[in-house]
């Protein structure tokens, strides 16, 4: 849709958030510049909160922003294995078995997971590539458990094959066709 630059009496129609072209700015890619910002991969996703992984191996709950919903979400799609950035909270107390809280600052595409291993070398990134392969395992083994619903035919049908396969027949079933009996001819006879 264009934008509208008249006016007119369809005013509800016209575009409130829309950029030009020449304001268009390319995307940097954000580092940590601070202890309490640490890199993250997602590993549970809850509505409004998400479960992430940090590079020192602490699972946090990390609050989704407003700024990363609605229009915003269409470049910070949030799914399991995506990396992020996240700030921990140092005002928070947390009590005994419970999980720290952490807020999202930055949502990391492929190009950016790129440019961070190449810059930071000597963090363990290892660290959230596991996690990663940890819930796919997870999600096969789920998914080996998969019930088969049939009912008796199908499960009579089932049963044939088997039986089929398992020993060979040597034997033909002849049919006259005058007669409506059915002869049994062993081939290993003839």
């Amino acid at each position: 849709m264009v934008k509208n630059l008249r006016g007119g009496k369809n005013k509800n129609v016209a575009r409130k958030k829309v950029i030009s072209n020449s304001s268009f700015t390319s995307h940097f890619t954000t580092y940590s510049s601070n202890p309490l910002e640490m890199y993250a991969v997602v590993t549970k996703i809850d509505g409004n909160t998400c479960h992430v992984r940090c590079i020192d191996n602490v699972v946090r709950l990390c609050i989704i922003r407003g700024n990363f919903k609605g229009r915003g979400k269409r470049d910070n799609l949030i799914v399991n294995g995506v990396w992020l950035l996240v700030g921990l909270r140092e005002w928070e107390s947390v009590k005994p078995n419970k999980i720290s809280k952490c807020d999202l600052m930055e949502v990391y595409n492929d190009h950016d997971k790129n440019q961070l291993k190449s810059r930071f070398p000597d963090l363990k990134w290892e660290i959230l590539h596991t996690s990663i392969i940890g819930n796919e395992t997870n999600k096969k083994q789920e998914n080996e458990l998969d019930l088969k619903f049939m009912d008796f035919q199908e499960e009579e049908y089932q049963e044939l094959q088997n039986k089929s396969s398992n020993k060979i027949n040597n034997t033909v079933i002849a049919f006259d066709e005058d007669t409506t009996e059915m002869d049994e001819i062993n081939i290993d006879d003839i």
